[in-house]
Formats: C-alpha cells, sequence, structure tokens
C-alpha cells in the first residue's frame, strides 16, 4: 500500500518516476515485476498467449498454437527458469524495436532483461551472458534463392554451393561469419533486408540464408519477391545464442543467478530445444532429412 500511495504522491514528477522504476524492482501479488524489451506489440502476444494456456506458463511443458514467436518462447523460457531459480515474475514491457535497442537498453540498465536471445559473438561484458540457449549444432537456415536458378537449386555439396554468390544483412554478424568461412565465388553485405531480397530478384547475387521455415510467401506479399529453399541442404550458423541481463539494474546480479539455476533444469527435462523445435524455430535434422554442408563439431554438450 505504501508503494501505491508513494507512486500517486510522485505523479507530477515523472523524472522521479523513471528513476524510482529503474532502481526498484516491483511487487505485486506475490510475483517481482521485471522489466523485459520486446517490440511494441509483444506485450499483447503474450498476453493472448498466456490466455490461451490451460494452466500457468511455468507449468506448460509444450508449444501449441498457432505464430507463437522466437520472443514468446524465450519469454516462456525466462519466466520458467526464474521460477525454478526461486523467483515468481511479471513482465514490465520496455518497447525496443531491434535488436541494437534491445542491448542499450540492457546495457543502461532500463530493462533488466532482452526478450530476444543473440549470439555470442554479438555480446560484451558489459551484460551478463546466460549459459547456451541454443548452441551451434542446434541452428540451421536454409539456403534461399529464385526457383528459376536451376544450377542453384541442384546445389547438393558445398563444393558445388562455392560456385555461387551469396548476400546477407550488415546486422546478421553470425550469417557473415558463416557465409565467409564456406569460401564462396562472393559475398555481399547490405544495410537493408529489402536490398537482399531485390540483389537476388534481379540475379546479380544467387541466394541468402534464412531459417528453414521461412514464410516465403509473406515475403512476397511484403517485398514483391519470391524465393525458393535449395531443396535437402542447410547451413549450420556459427555461434550460440544467450540471454542478456543487465549489469547495472540493481536487481541483475539476482535475477542472472535464478536465470541461471532454472535453465539448468529446463535443461534437464530437455524443455529448451523441444520448445524451439515445437514452434518451428529450429527444425530437428533428423526429422527433416536435411544435409548440412558445413559440418561442424559441437565443443560442448548440446541440450
Amino acid at each position: 500500500m505504501l508503494l501505491t500511495h508513494f507512486y500517486i504522491k510522485l505523479s507530477s514528477c515523472k523524472f522521479n518516476i523513471v528513476i524510482f522504476s529503474l532502481i526498484f524492482s516491483v511487487v505485486a501479488n506475490g510475483a517481482t515485476v521485471i522489466k523485459v524489451t520486446g517490440k511494441e506489440t509483444l506485450k499483447n502476444k503474450y498476453l493472448t498467449f498466456k490466455a490461451r494456456q490451460n494452466e500457468p506458463v511455468e507449468q506448460v511443458t509444450q508449444m501449441t498454437g498457432k505464430h507463437i514467436s522466437q520472443d514468446i518462447v524465450n519469454l516462456v523460457i525466462i519466466e520458467q527458469a526464474l521460477h525454478h531459480g526461486g523467483m515468481d515474475i511479471d513482465y514490465e514491457f520496455v518497447s525496443a524495436p531491434n535488436v541494437k535497442r534491445a542491448m542499450w537498453l540492457v546495457k543502461k540498465g532500463i530493462a533488466l532483461i532482452a526478450s530476444n536471445s543473440p549470439f555470442s559473438v554479438t555480446i560484451d561484458e558489459s551484460v551478463y551472458k546466460s549459459s547456451s540457449i541454443l548452441a551451434r549444432h542446434d541452428f540451421v537456415k536454409g539456403i534461399y534463392g529464385l526457383a528459376s536458378n536451376k544450377a542453384l537449386m541442384k546445389v547438393s555439396s558445398l563444393k558445388e554451393l562455392q560456385d555461387f554468390s551469396a548476400v546477407t544483412n550488415a546486422n546478421w554478424q553470425v550469417d557473415i561469419e558463416t557465409l565467409q568461412a564456406l569460401k564462396l565465388k562472393s559475398l555481399s553485405i547490405t544495410p537493408l533486408f529489402n536490398s537482399v531480397l531485390q540483389q537476388i530478384k534481379h540475379r546479380d547475387i544467387d541466394f541468402t540464408l534464412l531459417k528453414t521455415g521461412a514464410e516465403v510467401d509473406k515475403l512476397e506479399r511484403k517485398h514483391g519477391v519470391k524465393l525458393a529453399r535449395v531443396p535437402g541442404i542447410g547451413i549450420k550458423l556459427i555461434g550460440t545464442r544467450h540471454f542478456i541481463v543487465s549489469k547495472k539494474h540493481p536487481d541483475g546480479e539476482k535475477i542472472y543467478k535464478a536465470l541461471e539455476k532454472g535453465l539448468a533444469v529446463l535443461r534437464a527435462k530437455g524443455l529448451i530445444l523441444q520448445y524451439y523445435r515445437d514452434t518451428g524455430i529450429i527444425t530437428s535434422i533428423k526429422e527433416s532429412n536435411i544435409k548440412i554442408l558445413n559440418a561442424i563439431k559441437p565443443k560442448h554438450k548440446s541440450y
């Protein structure tokens, strides 16, 4: 009650409210409220997802339903991990239209944790980095070009792929490093995703990497470019994915330790990988019969 009274008293001073909300985690109905980054639409999508479940999120063991994004899966994993780590939480969403903004908000302590899970190479020591969420041998992308590019569509080996050119987004650092390691005919890097598609459309470039279940019809409607996946083959990304927690936020260390404790529980149950597979974010190589062109030997156990 004192907390509510304090907030009302300071309602005329926005600056003080902002400072107050950054310094303390709010506790309501026994749950700790933590600030998480996300796009403007993420809050409503997550609340809709929770409303459709037959049990509380911490008891969910399968990801069912349509249009469950990676951020939704990440929010479930974070909430479940913190529960197993001894903390029940509610989310307060902080708007972050892209990964760079999310990283900045967490670094500054404006947000406590990010809903996205960036690759290891993009994370520095200014934030807490969780243990691996997706290992390097878990995340596979498809090779996408024009269906009319008959030679590309027949590729079945890395040696054959090396005769072709690729393009990727300048913000996709892991894709860049992975493509560079393939020793292709050429690699173009562009700041805009639409430019990636347009270069392929006009046959300036042969292909790009997209997730194996990419919604090509949606891309065609939005960008006017229809891509096709080269059948039967895929590329493993060089890198691991992690959650990031703020070091500047006063609750950062506590949340980080609880998160790590809970992630260990979820891994032991095999739930993390299962959730990503349930939603098609990653594809089981055995189930999809995808031949991986760039064999990468894992350095540690996959979960």
